[in-house]
């Protein structure tokens, strides 16, 4: 169900939080984004215990304009991909929310840099892999 609403959704879940749109012309995401993007998720990832907010602001300041670009891009190319990277990244969106951190986020950070990284590789990009 959460897939299919998803794939009616993806046109209206392309924007950025300010409202403006994330335009999805033919290589709009960089190598570099991309890999800024996955690293932040990396760093959060590897870092479980660390301070909420601090996991917030590297989400919020650096991967989740990009996940935007990322998800716009690979609809053209993959809807599904594109779509499982978007429902993955309202996940911890929707955890991030919580003043704490809830038990499975480390398991939805997981989840999302899986999207992310097939996103990419749909997109045309390297899919970075964290260090460690």
């Amino acid at each position: 169900m959460l897939g299919a609403l998803a794939l009616v959704a993806l046109p209206f879940l392309t924007n950025s939080c300010d409202g403006e749109p994330v335009e999805a012309t033919g290589g709009a995401v960089s190598q570099a984004q991309a890999d800024g993007a996955i690293g932040g998720l990396c760093e959060i990832s590897a870092n479980p215990g660390a301070a909420f907010d601090e996991q917030r602001a590297i989400f919020y300041d650096r991967t989740h304009d990009t996940l935007h670009a990322i998800a716009a891009e690979a609809q053209a190319v993959d809807v599904t991909a594109a779509a499982g990277l978007l429902e993955a990244k309202q996940v911890v969106e929707s955890d991030l929310e919580e003043p704490d951190a809830p038990g499975d986020f480390p398991a939805h950070v997981e989840a999302l840099l899986e999207a992310t990284r097939v996103a990419t590789a749909e997109i045309g990009l390297n899919a970075a892999v964290c260090d460690g």
